[in-house]
Formats: structure tokens, sequence, C-alpha cells
């Protein structure tokens, strides 16, 4: 298929899930440190058959100031959310594998020869995508905090565990029980105030 084809089917896709959604699942805004790594690659949630089908969810980010290459923009790897499909013939990972930010997460390991896009953003900008997506933020080289929201939409009748948010509440959320490498993304978790 020619790429005006595939960018053509994947807006409709997307307007399908916009028009379907029931609600937005998980919103908030991540943040990368002066200095800090890049994550793991990863997507957010599995696919739920071999054969692909349109998003269960899609990802809004916004950038809430000018994210720049040296910022630590989010990266996407064009096609991925094909590839990411662990039920599909040849898949040599689970969902569970490509759903967190384990060390073994890359392009590579889903089958992808595509360069990833890093998403510099000016201020105000939006990046929608296919939550199963493989992604993560860029690692911050400047001196100043990269601060992105985050909205992800569901389609109505859809739920998936694999959203740390989804699950949390005021009364039972324990962020110590996170790997550390998820507390630092998220403004707060890493420095405690007061009695958990």
């Amino acid at each position: 298929a020619s790429a005006a084809a595939s960018a053509a089917a994947s807006a409709a896709a997307s307007a399908e899930v916009f028009a379907a959604a029931e609600d937005i699942e998980v919103a908030g805004i991540v943040r990368a440190e002066p200095g800090c790594s890049p994550q793991r690659w990863h997507a957010d949630s599995p696919h739920t058959a071999a054969q692909h089908r349109p998003a269960n969810m899609l990802n809004v980010l916004v950038a809430l100031r000018d994210v720049s290459a040296g910022d630590g923009p989010t990266e996407v790897v064009p096609g991925s959310h094909v590839l990411t499909n662990h039920m599909r013939d040849g898949a040599r990972f689970g969902a569970e594998d490509i759903v967190y930010q384990n060390a073994t997460n890359s392009p590579e390991l889903i089958g992808s020869h595509a360069e990833p896009v890093r998403a510099e953003m000016p201020l105000g900008s939006a990046l929608v995508f296919d939550d199963r997506v493989l992604h993560r933020g860029g690692g911050n080289a400047s001196d100043k905090v990269r601060d992105v929201a985050f909205f992800s939409f569901r389609r109505a009748n859809y739920s998936t565990s694999t959203y740390y948010e989804s699950s949390r509440t005021i009364q039972r959320y324990d962020h110590r029980s996170l790997a550390p490498s998820v507390r630092r993304e998220f403004p707060g978790l890493s420095r405690p105030r007061g009695p958990a």
C-alpha cells in the first residue's frame, strides 16, 4: 500500500476510535528532568488478536512547552503498531514483554527496520498515535524540564489492565511498588512528601 493510502487508513481508524470513545481512560503529565535517561521502548496495550485490527486506544500527547531534540521528545517507530502484535506468526515476545519497559524491548525485537521519529513539538501542539505503537520518552539533555500532558482515549467496551494509572486509586495507590524507572517519569512519585 502507498504511504498516502496507509496514512488515510490510519486517519480513518483514529477518527473511528475518537467517535466511539467512551471516555478518557487516563490523563496526566509525564516529566523528563534535565539529565534523565530515555525511557525503555514499550507499547501501552497489547493486541487482542493475531490478525491486525484497528486501535482500541489512542494516545494524545500535548506539548506544555516547546520540545526540541535536546529536551527528550517522544520517539515513535513508524509501522510498529502492527509489529508489536505478540500473537502474530513469528513474534519472539509476549504481551507482558512489550507493554512494560523491559531492557530487551527494541525496534529490532519486533522486526522493525524503520528509523524512529522524534516528535519535536512547539508549545500546544499534539501528537496522536495508536497506543500499540512502540514508543518512548527521550533522554533530556537540556537544562530545563520537559513536561508533556497525555490523554489516552479508549474505544467503548474495551478495557486493559496495562495502564498502571487505570487501576490506581487514592485509597490503594502505592508508588513505592512501581519500578524505579516508572516512578521517575511521573512528577512527585520519586520524591514522596510525608507518609505514604
